[in-house]
């Protein structure tokens, strides 16, 4: 925002007003953002004029530009005893020690520019987007409702709203509040991009790239943007040589871009070459060695290393982290690379490993066991339990639980399920069969075969790679439906998270007509909220023992009933989704998802702070 700069007659002595000459050069300087030049300039002008307020109005904006925060700080305070009735030198210091980490005295100040004018529209914007920040979305959303109220034909009003909306899980008014800020200003950058991240969190994916497309229109050098679509483009599978094309872009115009190189990574792991794509994550390493979420207070309750790698099937927690109490700091195990252990020490008071499939992240598994001895802090599903999690590992280890069946399942390479298709045999097991590649889930590569020849066929697409092999076990209900259910356990206490009703046998939420079907959803409520109804207390005993043989801290169970009443079990991982739902008709289960994120976030506590002996 630029300043208010007060002119007046030039007048000797130090406590004068500045002359017009040189308030014009400081507007100049402002404009054209030369911030270090107007620290230097002011850092004399506020020895020749102490008792001025311009001078440290704008030496304390260039010096916060800079990132010089205790400075800023100084000089804004400074401000603020020199102009006690100025509103904005208040809301000037409020983002000053926002941008310090002290948010208690960054909200004290900016109501105190409150008290000063009512109608402050800086400080009320600055106060909702701090407690915005904070968790605080209720009266984040009011303080900016007012600032919509006083400035309506103002676009950075509406899009602040938005940005606030959206944050609290209202995406569609938040899309009404982006799209009005587009209509008032038709070239604001900033509200397309948001525009478009809000759509792609409510599925309206073409949308959402057409949004990122109309901001590269407005700003075709914008790193953020083509960062931003090629982000979409790569994880939706889009078009991924262009997606290629415009993250290089992305990283050729800002080479100190992390979130660009690493958006690269992630595309040219399915697009190839490898070498390339582990170049993407090594430059975005060095540039960024951890990636950080800042815990919504401060100080935070405790700090919390998650533990990832690219391409290996991870724990998906994006929802389960967010807005929380306490700091996440995000390292990527890259073998072969050295790793900062002191650095990595000092940010974990708990480690969490996410690397959840033991089958792509078989490569990886064995470095992040040996860094986390190194660490030495308590430890989430570490890396020795999740190699025990792969299906045919899972289904040998479950044979016996009384009350648990899940089918026989083997891991074979694609030459040697040729070989055995071409006989019309595979030991201890019986058509038909499910067979997907290795690491896979979501029912990616799945395909369900009655006869030899069509094993065969898939065996023949696949020489090279790992395969499972799974005897298909016919779980359709009476109605003729088929029904899927999945618990969450978190530390040792199973959750419900979600009910699949369909007709055919692969069951996935998203392959349902549940959205449609009234009834079905009624069910899945039900199921939310009286789990015991669906599963009777041997059934859920069973249901516990599944979790608890694991090992694991935080898993999935997907499964079913048969019509023995035996809990069928598909799998056993920490790999499972969870999310909440951002719009109708599925709204209704999100009081149990926060269930469950209450739930994963006491657990950290519990492991971070344990109770004083």
């Amino acid at each position: 925002m630029r300043p208010v700069f007060h002119k007046g007659k030039p007048a000797s002595g130090n406590k004068g007003v500045m002359p017009p000459a040189v308030v014009n050069e400081l507007v100049a300087l402002y404009t054209s953002e030369e911030w270090s030049q107007l620290e230097t300039t002011t850092r004399t002008l506020t020895k020749h004029y102490p008792h001025n307020p311009l001078g440290w109005r704008v030496r304390g904006k260039a010096l916060l530009r800079m990132g010089k925060t205790t400075e800023a700080l100084q000089a804004l305070s400074t401000l603020t005893r020199l102009a006690p009735q100025e509103a904005d030198a208040f809301s000037d210091l409020g983002l000053a020690y926002q941008s310090d980490g002290q948010t208690a005295l960054a909200e004290k100040t900016f109501r105190k520019a409150l008290a000063v004018k009512p109608d402050c529209l800086e400080a009320m914007g600055n106060l909702g987007i701090l407690l915005a920040g904070q968790g605080r979305f209720e009266e984040a959303v009011a303080l900016h409702r007012q600032c919509v109220a006083l400035a309506p034909q103002t676009a950075l009003m509406h899009n602040n709203l938005g940005s606030a909306l959206r944050e609290s899980g209202q995406g569609v008014e938040a899309l009404a509040c982006f799209s009005q800020a587009l209509a008032l200003a038709p070239n604001y950058l900033e509200a397309w991009m948001n525009l478009g991240a809000t759509l792609y969190e409510l599925q309206k994916f073409d949308e959402a790239l057409h949004a990122y497309r109309q901001a590269l229109v407005i700003q075709p050098d914008s790193d953020l943007a083509l960062t931003q679509l090629g982000r979409a483009m790569g994880q939706l599978g889009r078009d991924l040589p262009e997606a290629v094309s415009l993250l290089e872009k992305a990283v050729t115009i800002n080479p100190v871009n992390p979130d660009a190189f690493v958006a690269l990574g992630n595309v040219l792991l399915v697009t190839g070459p490898a070498e390339r794509s582990r170049e993407m994550f090594q430059r975005a390493m060095a540039l960024r060695p951890l990636i950080s979420w800042p815990a919504k207070k401060k100080p935070a309750d405790f700090s919390v290393l998650v533990l990832d790698t690219p391409g290996a099937g991870s724990t998906p927690i994006d929802y389960l982290m967010s807005g929380a109490d306490y700091d996440a700091h995000f390292y990527c195990v890259m073998p072969g690379q050295p790793h900062d252990i002191a650095l990595l020490r000092s940010k974990a008071d708990l480690v969490i490993n996410i690397i959840s499939d033991a089958d792509s992240g078989a490569g990886v598994l064995p470095e992040t066991q040996a860094i986390i001895e190194q660490l030495g802090r308590p430890t989430l599903n570490p890396p020795g339990l999740i190699t025990q999690t792969d299906r045919a590992t899972t289904a040998t280890r479950l044979a016996h639980l009384p009350g648990c069946r899940m089918p026989a399942t083997t891991r074979i390479s694609g030459q040697d399920l040729v070989t055995a298709a071409e006989q019309g045999h595979l030991e201890a097991f019986r058509l038909p069969l499910l067979v997907r590649l290795a690491g896979n889930h979501g029912g990616d590569d799945l395909e369900k075969m009655d006869n030899w020849e069509a094993v065969l066929a898939y065996a023949q697409q696949h020489v090279s790679d790992s395969l499972y092999v799974t005897e298909y076990a016919d779980y359709r209900a009476a109605d003729g439906q088929f029904r899927k259910y999945r618990l969450i356990s978190i530390d040792g206490q199973l959750w419900p998270y979600h009910l699949a009703i369909h007709d055919d046998w692969l069951v996935h939420h998203f392959r349902t007509d549940m959205a449609q079907q009234a009834w079905k959803r009624d069910e899945e409520l039900a199921f939310l909220a009286h789990p015991e109804q669906v599963f009777n207390a041997t059934q859920m005993a069973t249901l516990k023992a599944i979790a608890d043989s694991t090992g694991l801290d935080y898993c999935g169970i997907d499964c079913a009933l048969d019509q023995q009443g035996q809990v069928l079990v598909f799998e056993v991982n920490a790999t499972m989704l969870v999310h909440d739902e951002k719009t109708e008709p599925f709204a209704y289960k999100n009081p149990y998802v926060t269930a469950i994120k209450q739930a994963f976030t006491a657990m950290l506590t519990r492991r971070a702070k344990p109770p004083e002996a």
